[in-house]
């Protein structure tokens, strides 16, 4: 899981697999940002297991202002199914 970052507005750009060999990764990477993190970057995600959700839900816990941004429709569902869907991406705008 190669990533890139651009200060703040810090962007972290996750590419490949979200696992429990990577989330440590995301875990570094965040830390070292420090507080510059304000976007999570999934457009090149292209696996991710609980290891990686978790991941993304402390990423959320520690800031609640990161935006984890372009999860793929599966991401998106596997988010759903586990009940996680509003910790890592936050509320989903009701439908009228």
């Amino acid at each position: 899981m190669p990533l890139s970052t651009a200060r703040r507005d810090t962007t972290i750009l996750v590419y490949g697999e979200l696992d429990l060999a990577t989330a440590p990764r995301l875990h570094r990477a965040i830390a070292e940002a420090d507080a510059m993190v304000d976007t999570i970057d999934l457009r090149h995600l292209t696996f991710i297991d609980s290891s990686g959700i978790r991941a993304l839900i402390v990423a959320r816990r520690r800031d609640p202002n990161v935006m984890i941004t372009n999860p793929s429709p599966q991401v998106c569902r596997l988010l759903e199914i586990v009940g996680a869907a509003d910790l890592v991406l936050g509320p989903i705008p009701a439908s009228n």
